[in-house]
C-alpha cells in the first residue's frame, strides 16, 4: 500500500518568511523540518517507511503482508488509515512559527509496487517506485481541497468501508467528461471498528 502526504500551507508560509530575507529562509527549513519530523514520527507507528521526500511532500510504502492474505492486508490498511486519522488530529492546522499554520492531505493507494534503480554511474543512483497504487495515492491527495483530510482510492475502499465512516467523491479523468472515479473521504472510524495495534519508528528506505 502507498500513502502521499503533501503539506498544506508552505507556499503562505514561504511568502510571510520570504521577507526576512536569508532569517526567512533559516526560519522555513525549521519549520517545515521540525512539521516533517512530527509527521514521520507518527507515520512510522503504523509500519510505513518513507520512500522518497519531494519538497514539502513524501512518498510512504508498506512492506507487502508476510502470508500475502487478504486478511493480512485489510490489517494493514486498517492499520494505516487509522493512524493517518491521528495524524490530521495531531498535525491538522498546528502552528508551527509566528502563527502560521501548517496542515497535510493525505492519499491512499494499493495494490502491487515494483522498485527500480535508474543511474548508477559515478555512483550516483535513485530509486523509482512504479505502479498503480501510486497513481491511486496521488489522484486521492489532489481530491483533498484543503489539508486535515484523508481521502482513499476506490481500491481501498473496498477493503476497509466495513470500519471506517466516509463519504464518496467522485472526480472525472480523461479525455471524455464521462469518465470518473470514485474515491472516498475518511470520515472516523466506524463504531464497530476496534482499534488496531500500532509499531514503532519509521524507516527511511
Amino acid at each position: 500500500q502507498v500513502m502521499f502526504a503533501d503539506i498544506s500551507g508552505f507556499t503562505k508560509l514561504a511568502e510571510c518568511l520570504s521577507k526576512k530575507g536569508k532569517e526567512g529562509s533559516e526560519l522555513l527549513a525549521f519549520a517545515i523540518n521540525r512539521y516533517m519530523e512530527l509527521l514521520v514520527k507518527s507515520i512510522g507507528k503504523s509500519g510505513g517507511d518513507i520512500f522518497k521526500y519531494a519538497g514539502d511532500a513524501l512518498i510512504v510504502l508498506w512492506p507487502p503482508p508476510q502470508n500475502d492474505s487478504d486478511e493480512e492486508l485489510t490489517h494493514l490498511l486498517r492499520q494505516a488509515v487509522q493512524n493517518a486519522l491521528d495524524i490530521q488530529t495531531k498535525l491538522d492546522n498546528l502552528a508551527v512559527i509566528e502563527n502560521q499554520k501548517l496542515s497535510v492531505k493525505i492519499g491512499f493507494g494499493v495494490g502491487d509496487v515494483s522498485i527500480v534503480q535508474v543511474g548508477g554511474e559515478r555512483g550516483r543512483a535513485e530509486y523509482l517506485a512504479l505502479g498503480e497504487p501510486l497513481s491511486q495515492a496521488f489522484e486521492s491527495e489532489h481530491n483533498a481541497e484543503s489539508g486535515g483530510v484523508v481521502i482513499v482510492s476506490n481500491e481501498v475502499h473496498e477493503r476497509i468501508k466495513d470500519f471506517f465512516d466516509s463519504d464518496c467523491l467522485t472526480s472525472h479523468h480523461g479525455e471524455s467528461e464521462t469518465e470518473s472515479k470514485n474515491f472516498y473521504l475518511i470520515k472516523s472510524a466506524s463504531q464497530q471498528n476496534q482499534s488496531v495495534q500500532m509499531k514503532a519508528d519509521a524507516l527511511l528506505i
